[in-house]
């Protein structure tokens, strides 16, 4: 039990470290530093927060459904390009993050593409890093997606009221969906 506050109080820290050391402020607002040219809509403030705390709980959520070990694992979160790829082209709706500073874009070019074509909410967080700090894992990720294969799956879930917020704060900035 203390490892895993200890281990959560890191990630929070190195989310905060990071989001610091990629970004610069300018007049107050925060400027994404080797920001890619199709990273549009780009979540900040409020939303940003709302959107580490969804991916924060639905983290825990995994963990305590897993931990039995017993029966199919529960997965909700993907991690990778072509993990999130793979679900979006099977039919799964969920929410897509993406990292802003991805070179070259031909790597993600394609996932907004087929987020827009399936109804799927998308927008871009901070750096690969960042994405990676937030998984848990020292490696860094481009995509992440919290998946589920309808939504009345997920109505009964701790994580549904976050979904919901986050869901609604995309749809008032999204210039696309």
């Amino acid at each position: 039990m203390g490892k895993d506050k200890k281990r959560e109080a890191a990630t929070d820290k190195a989310v905060e470290d990071d989001c610091s050391n990629g970004d610069s402020s300018v007049n107050g607002e925060m400027k994404i530093l080797n920001k890619s040219p199709i990273a549009d809509p780009i979540f900040e403030g409020k939303l940003l927060e709302r959107c580490l705390k969804l991916l924060k709980k639905v983290q825990e959520f995994e963990r305590e459904c897993n931990k039995d070990k017993s029966g199919k694992k529960e997965r909700f979160i993907k991690r990778g390009v072509s993990e999130v790829t793979k679900s979006i082209r099977k039919g799964q709706t969920g929410i897509v993050f993406l990292a802003c500073d991805i070179h070259p874009i031909d790597i993600i070019a394609h996932i907004p593409i087929l987020c827009e074509e399936k109804n799927i909410y998308y927008g871009y967080l901070g750096s690969k890093r960042t994405l990676g700090t937030i998984c848990k894992t020292k490696r860094p990720a481009s995509a992440i997606m919290i998946s589920f294969i309808s939504e009345n799956k997920i109505k009964d879930k701790p994580f549904y009221g976050s979904y919901n917020k986050v869901i609604s704060g995309i749809k008032k900035i999204h210039p696309y969906l």
